[in-house]
């Protein structure tokens, strides 16, 4: 099965090219329509997504995929990168200035012209991030074109054509032309078109000096132009992800989705406010909510409601796009957590936490393979495996260390809403019962156990120094509380706050006590060794019998920030991105990485000694088939370098 997903995967990257002809995109003003034309004939047309103005301030530019479309008049000031075959908003991203009236592409870098301070800006063509400026010091209005790493802009009046430095901005000539007004330029194939929006025409320029040429397209008011060959896949997918499950009354089950439009590497285009998501559901149950969605940030979120036993798939699609899919199970539901602690036979602090699931009827939930999250409830103990585990065969598992004391400990594993509790006792050495009316005495302490854990400390740092780790956190809120207790007539105040336990994590194995630092004390240092790894820390705040923690999620960004890696580095593509799956050092996610994956298929961090955190790229401690996926999502991306 996985040699046939990797296959699938190949087969969706091939690109999804329209054709292997030069193309031509122009805006006309009077329209406000986008036509595209291939090797000179009209393929199709359609309308802006904002209406243009007669005056036709707008820029137009082609990627190889997609056309990117910007109205200088436009109130939002967002630039819109669009299916250049039915004018489908794929993404949007901020204006770097009022005024923009030009767009080009080259090299993956999208050129916009703002004519108001005569300036070209150069923009990551995803997020709209600004990368530089370029300022020739002539005035710029009307067109912008580049390729093969050359750049070109215009001149209303009097008309007049500029060749630019791409990288200082710099006029390196200026062209002739009879366009009266080139208000749009495109360089493809090394010929340079201008629009002329006073005569409807589109000149050719062919290089070497000879004769002009007026292309017989009827393009009307030319407000926009630009060219090339069809290049490459698009590099948008729509990613679903299931971020709620609860039963109705009904007895059906209802789930929200969480629905994002992503790169390539899985960044979300978090820019997007236009893009709308069309929902379908493959099978039965039904959407309880529009299917039709405009995302917000780049995602929105949809409900879906099923029949109890019901296996269903939600697709989400957009035009160009191929559709996000999501597998939606009802399936019968818990509704018993038991929890239980076995201290290891090999260390009586190190205490084993199995959850076992069990549905209406009395029998192990088989079904639900649901996430089982992991937290201790209280008493003097530190959960050092994994917090989060994918239920299997109706449990899930983890480990804790108590941290000595009276012995009293209660661990929590929570799926969705439903929550279960184990508790462990270790009894204290009590002295042999006293004859009646006589006082038995012991050193250790009676009472019921303090179940008040206390405020964590905040905003774990953890960097990397030489041979060294730095520590820094903000201290717990609860350093110098008192708590009052009534003796006889009065109240005695008691502070029990004790300080800080400091643990690490090396490779994603379990984590180890490092040290404790006393109250009042925010900072910690960590000897580590050269050789290449990944150090995760946490640090705890001690009151009485309990303790506090953060929750961080693993991934998130407090995660992080608590995280070292020692050597190369994490990987990252051409765009920062990070790649995981790379195992060896030939730079790409290949088949080589896919072997050394599959040696450690179906590892276990509580069973294997040998357990390899490398390879559990979601971090919940076994090398499973949502590592699989994720090792698959980068199958043959190359790394550029470490960050």
């Amino acid at each position: 099965m996985g040699w046939r997903l990797i296959a699938a995967i190949w087969f969706l990257a091939v690109p999804l090219r329209a054709g292997a002809q030069e193309v031509l995109l122009s805006l006309d003003a009077r329209s406000s329509r986008l036509s595209l034309f291939e090797t000179g004939a009209l393929r199709t047309a359609w309308s802006t997504p904002v209406l243009v103005r007669p005056e036709g301030a707008c820029g137009v530019a082609f990627s190889g995929y997609s056309a990117y479309f910007v109205d200088a008049t436009d109130t939002d000031q967002l630039i819109y990168e669009l299916n250049p075959l039915d004018g489908t908003v794929w993404n949007t991203l901020p204006a770097p200035a009022a005024g923009i009236d030009g767009l080009a592409f080259d090299q993956g870098v999208l050129f916009a012209q703002g004519f108001a301070e005569d300036r070209i800006y150069r923009l990551e063509p995803i997020t709209g991030a600004v990368l530089g400026t370029l300022e020739p010091g002539v005035d710029l209005v009307g067109g912008l074109a580049a390729g093969a790493g050359r750049l070109f802009a215009s001149r209303l009046r009097p008309a007049a054509l500029f060749e630019l430095d791409p990288r200082s901005g710099q006029v390196l000539r200026e062209l002739p032309t009879t366009a009266q007004l080139p208000s749009g330029l495109a360089f493809a194939g090394g010929r340079l078109y201008v629009g002329d929006y006073q005569q409807n025409r589109v000149i050719s320029h062919p290089e070497g000096g000879a004769a002009e040429e007026v292309l017989a397209l009827n393009v009307g008011k030319v407000a926009g132009l630009d060219g090339g060959n069809w290049s490459g896949a698009v590099p948008y997918r729509i990613a679903l992800e299931q971020v709620s499950e609860e039963a109705l009354a009904d007895g059906r089950v209802e789930f929200g989705v969480r629905a994002a439009l992503v790169d390539g590497s899985g960044r979300l285009l978090s820019g997007n406010q236009r893009s709308q998501l069309e929902f379908v559901l493959l099978g039965a149950g039904e959407l309880a909510s529009d299917p039709a969605q405009i995302v917000t940030g780049g995602q929105v979120r949809v409900m879906v409601r099923l029949p109890a036993g019901a296996n269903t798939r939600l697709e989400a699609r957009l035009s160009g796009l191929e559709p996000g899919s999501l597998l939606l199970r009802a399936v019968p539901r818990i509704t018993q957590i038991e929890v239980q602690l076995t201290p290891s036979p090999t260390d009586s602090s190190l205490l084993q936490v199995e959850a076992h699931l069990w549905d209406a009827q009395g029998q192990p939930a088989l079904e639900d393979t649901g996430m089982v999250q992991f937290s201790v409830a209280w008493g003097n103990g530190v959960l050092v495996g994994a917090p989060a585990v994918l239920a299997q065969e109706a449990q899930a598992g983890t480990w804790v260390r108590h941290l000595g004391g009276r012995g009293q400990l209660a661990v929590e594993a929570r799926v969705r809403a439903l929550r279960g509790r184990g508790t462990w006792v270790r009894l204290p050495n009590l002295p042999a019962p006293a004859p009646p009316g006589g006082l038995a005495t012991t050193t250790q302490r009676v009472g019921s156990a303090d179940q008040s854990l206390p405020a964590p400390p905040t905003g774990l740092q953890a960097s990397l120094q030489e041979g060294w780790v730095r520590l820094q956190w903000q201290l717990s809120a609860d350093e110098g509380a008192r708590h009052w207790f009534p003796y006889g007539e009065g109240l005695v105040a008691e502070s029990s706050f004790r300080g800080y336990w400091v643990f690490r994590s090396t490779n994603g194995g379990l984590y180890v006590l490092l040290g404790r630092v006393a109250g009042g004390t925010g900072a910690y240092a960590d000897s580590v060794g050269e050789e290449p790894a990944i150090y995760r820390y946490r640090v705890l705040a001690e009151e009485g019998e309990n303790l506090g923690e953060e929750v961080m999620a693993v991934g998130s960004a407090a995660d992080q920030l608590r995280t070292v890696v020692v050597g190369r580095g994490v990987p990252v593509d051409a765009g920062g991105q990070p790649v995981a799956g790379l195992f060896n050092d030939d730079l790409v996610v290949d088949f080589d990485d896919f072997f050394l994956f599959a040696d450690h298929f179906g590892a276990n961090r509580e069973r294997d000694e040998e357990f390899d955190g490398r390879f559990d790229l979601d971090g919940d401690g076994r090398v499973g088939f949502e590592d699989f996926f994720r090792f698959a999502d980068n199958f043959g991306k190359v790394v550029a370098g470490y960050q």
